[in-house]
């Protein structure tokens, strides 16, 4: 996730999606604050997948939950008492939809990492 959302970060830079001003620790982290990045946001995605993986409905209504509540709730109050300034060009909905399509990405690429470290029924067939 960490990578998906570097990439996303450096995207909205150059295209000008939106910025984070406020958010950054260090003089170098302008495109990709590290607060955001290598967060609290990489824990709680370890957790939701600690629960509800294998059960993707349940998985993707936890995220469009999560997701919400965060762009909706949690990010506006941080930006009326001046702990984020944000300059966005997107819609939140459209934030939101990203962060999501974020989250099934990732899942499909646990469903993959699964698959490929999985040994063959044959092996396991043969070993007992």
């Amino acid at each position: 996730m960490t990578v998906i959302h570097t990439l996303a970060y450096q995207a909205a830079y150059h295209y000008g999606w939106w910025k984070e001003t406020g958010s950054s620790l260090f003089g170098w982290d302008k495109v990709v604050p590290v607060p955001w990045v290598y967060g609290a946001y990489l824990v709680i995605v370890i957790w939701v997948f600690r629960f509800t993986f294998r059960k993707f409905w349940m998985y993707l209504t936890v995220n469009i939950v999560l997701d919400g509540l965060f762009m909706y709730i949690v990010y506006p109050v941080w930006q009326q008492t001046g702990l984020v300034s944000s300059e966005s060009t997107l819609p939140t909905i459209a934030v939101v939809a990203m962060m999501v399509g974020f989250a099934v990405i990732l899942y499909l690429y646990q469903l993959w990492q699964d698959d490929v470290f999985k040994p063959p029924k044959a092996e396991l067939i043969n070993d007992q």
